[in-house]
């Protein structure tokens, strides 16, 4: 049996800054919502959703693919921070990959497509 979970003033503001993060920088490559949508192969709408704080579960999936379509790193998409300033603070995170293609790490990020092409 699945426990549902009350939204958090802390998840809110999560995601409210992923979708700042990412309208930011869509808008200043000037590219519309919808390419990022088919490029990083999400739901039609999603990244508008997600861009107005909209959406506030979003998989682990969706996010690492966004990042990729926009070629930013996964961490500043979600925290607002790198890796690297990420490393040893408050959330206990501990050294993590800059990018899923880093060579120091062992996943590999999915295929995308560049929205400008799409």
């Amino acid at each position: 049996m699945r426990v549902k979970r009350e939204r958090t003033e802390t998840d809110v503001a999560l995601m409210i800054g992923i979708g700042q993060r990412v309208r930011m920088i869509r808008e200043s490559r000037g590219w519309a919502a919808t390419k990022i949508d088919a490029a990083a192969q999400c739901g039609r709408g999603r990244v508008g959703r997600i861009e107005k704080g909209e959406r506030l579960k979003v998989s682990a999936l969706t996010l690492i693919r966004i990042a990729a379509v926009l070629d930013v790193d996964l961490h500043w998409l979600v925290y607002g921070r790198t890796h690297r300033e990420l490393k040893g603070d408050a959330h206990g995170l501990g050294p993590v990959c800059a990018s899923a293609n880093s060579p120091r790490c062992s996943i590999s990020a999915p295929r995308v497509v560049n929205p400008t092409s799409v």
